[in-house]
């Protein structure tokens, strides 16, 4: 768990309530503060809620490729492409 006043505030704001563009905030600043395995859980739950969410979609692909998880960076890049 992040120590990073940012992304408390926004677990914080997602506990009040669950919102896709707060979730996407808070993977994309996962992404930016080195915590790729923290941030892909986070979009892929965006992604079940929304599957063309072409920002999660972009952020979820840099965040598996960070982990090392090349196929589902791919998967997330050919949903991108359709």
């Amino acid at each position: 768990m992040s120590s990073d006043p940012v992304v408390m505030a926004l677990r914080a704001a997602l506990s009040a309530a669950d919102s896709v563009q707060i979730r996407i905030a808070l993977g994309r600043r996962l992404l930016e503060i080195g915590q790729p395995g923290e941030a892909l859980p986070e979009l892929e739950r965006v992604i079940a809620a929304e599957p063309a969410n072409r920002e999660a979609l972009e952020a979820a692909a840099r965040a598996a490729l960070a982990v090392g998880d090349a196929a589902r960076a791919q998967a997330y890049q050919l949903a991108l492409a359709a």
